[in-house]
C-alpha cells in the first residue's frame, strides 16, 4: 500500500469519526422536549418527542415507550402538569404534602431526577404561564406583579424580562407573545425584554402561537376561535361554533365544541373537512407526537388515545 493510499484511508476514518460524534449530538437532543405553548393553555398533562411520550394522571408520572406504559414517580400530593422533559431530568406542577398532619401541600414547580429518582424545587410558586427554551425557563411571576421572568433549569439567575402584568406568554424562535393583564392585549418582545411591539389586538383568551400564527379565544367576539399572522395582521375566526378547548400540531387544529352536539373534532389547516374524532366533548387538549390526551366533560377524568381518536383509554381512574 502507497504512502498516498494511506493517507487516504486516515481521512476517511477521521470523517467517519467526526460523522459518529455529530450524529451522536443530534440524538442527545432526542432527550430534550418541551410543552408546547399549545399543551401549556391546557394544563401541560403531557410532553412528547416522538420515541417517549411522558404524562400524569394527577398523582404519577408516566412514560410511554414502544407502547409499553411505565411508572416512572408516585407523589404524596398532586401532579397538576407543565410537564416538560430535559435530558434525565422530569419538571413538573404539582403540591407535596407536607406530612406535618396539616394535610397542607408545598404547591410549586419541581424537578425530577430519572435515574436517582430525587425531586428539587425549582420554583417556590406556581408559575401563571411557563416555557422552557433552548437553555432557559421563561415564566409568569405571580409573586412579582406577574412580571414575566427566565432562570436557568436549576432556578437560579432570575432575570426580569417584561415588567408589566402578564395574563398569558407564549414562545418562538426570536420573540416571548404574551398578553398584558391590563387590557388583554397582545404583545410581543424580544427574549431580552428589548423591542416590545404592541400587536394592536385586544381581547384576546387562551392564546397559543404556532408556525406562522398566533391563536386564540377572541373576548371581543364572543370568544370565538381564532387567528393572525404573529404580526398581528389578518384576523380571521376559524369556527362560528362555540369552542371550549383547542390545541395544534403537525398543522392540525383540535378542538372542543359544541358543534353537532359536541365532541372533539380534528380539522387539517387548509382543507375544508373536519373530521370528528369523539363525541364527548373535553377540555384540556394535549398533544404529542402520538397521542390525545383530554379530561372529559362528563366525568372529569383524563383520557388517551390515538391521534385519531381510536384506541382509547381512561388514564385517571
Amino acid at each position: 500500500m502507497s504512502c498516498s493510499d494511506k493517507k487516504l484511508i486516515g481521512i476517511i476514518i477521521f470523517m467517519m469519526i467526526l460523522l459518529t460524534v455529530a450524529l451522536s449530538g443530534c440524538n442527545k437532543s432526542n432527550t430534550n422536549f418541551y410543552d408546547n405553548s399549545g399543551n401549556a393553555i391546557n394544563g401541560g398533562i403531557a410532553v412528547g418527542n416522538g420515541k417517549i411520550t411522558v404524562y400524569t394522571d394527577g398523582s404519577s408520572l408516566y412514560e410511554i415507550q414502544d407502547n409499553v406504559v411505565t411508572e416512572l414517580y408516585k407523589i404524596d400530593g398532586s401532579i397538576q402538569g407543565l410537564l416538560n422533559v430535559y435530558d434525565k431530568y422530569i419538571y413538573f406542577y404539582g403540591g407535596i404534602e407536607k406530612n406535618d398532619g396539616t394535610l397542607k401541600k408545598d404547591e410549586a414547580y419541581y424537578r425530577f431526577d430519572r435515574e436517582t429518582k430525587e425531586v428539587k424545587l425549582i420554583l417556590p410558586y406556581k408559575p401563571l404561564s411557563l416555557s422552557h427554551f433552548q437553555d432557559k425557563i421563561y415564566f409568569i411571576n405571580p409573586l412579582d406583579k406577574n412580571s414575566i421572568f427566565s432562570c436557568t433549569y436549576e432556578g437560579k439567575e432570575m432575570h426580569r424580562i417584561v415588567n408589566e402584568s402578564a395574563m398569558s406568554m407564549a414562545m418562538d424562535g426570536e420573540y416571548i407573545y404574551y398578553v398584558s393583564g391590563l387590557d388583554l392585549a397582545l404583545y410581543k418582545v424580544k427574549h431580552d425584554g428589548s423591542d416590545v411591539i404592541n400587536l394592536e389586538l385586544e381581547g384576546v383568551l387562551s392564546m397559543m402561537v404556532y408556525n406562522k400564527n398566533i391563536y386564540f379565544k377572541d373576548g371581543y367576539n364572543d370568544y370565538r376561535f381564532t387567528s393572525v399572522d404573529k404580526d398581528g395582521e389578518n384576523k380571521k375566526v376559524i369556527t362560528e361554533d362555540n369552542v371550549f378547548s383547542y390545541n395544534v400540531n403537525k398543522d392540525n387544529i383540535y378542538y372542543s365544541g359544541d358543534a353537532d352536539k359536541g365532541g372533539i373534532f380534528k380539522w387539517k389547516i387548509g382543507d375544508s373537512e373536519i373530521q370528528s374524532v369523539s363525541d364527548d366533548m373535553a377540555v384540556h387538549i394535549n398533544i404529542t407526537d402520538q397521542y390525545l390526551f383530554y379530561r372529559k366533560m362528563t366525568d372529569g377524568r383524563i383520557y388517551r388515545s390515538n391521534l385519531d381518536g381510536t384506541e382509547e383509554v381512561l388514564v385517571q381512574n
